[in-house]
């Protein structure tokens, strides 16, 4: 619905006849190469392109993270049962106590 929805709509919905009118400084085709849609259309394709070159997808890469987040998990959960086993060995409480006389 904005300046640039006319030209949009063009090159994505009506398709282009107005071959006439596509070039120059205020041709269509111009006009449509600067608009926030071509541009997140070309960044889109270019990391498409580098997916398809590495051979990743987008699941292949949420799998690398949740992979990532278990192995830190784990680690997390061992060093806090190394911390109970140092303190119940050592005989420190894990809660805290306050010594003012008050409890």
């Amino acid at each position: 619905s904005g300046p640039g929805s006319k030209c949009e709509k063009t090159f994505t919905l009506v398709g282009f006849k107005d071959w006439k009118h596509a070039t120059g400084k205020g041709g269509v085709l111009s006009k449509h190469d600067s608009s926030c849609v071509h541009r997140k259309s070309v960044i889109s394709w270019n990391q498409y392109k580098i997916n398809s070159e590495r051979k990743t997808s987008i699941s292949d890469r949420l799998g690398t993270c949740r992979s990532q987040q278990i192995t830190q998990n784990r680690h997390y959960i061992k060093t806090l049962a190394e911390i109970i086993l140092l303190c119940s060995h050592q005989e420190i409480s894990l809660c805290g106590h306050i010594e003012d006389g008050l409890q």
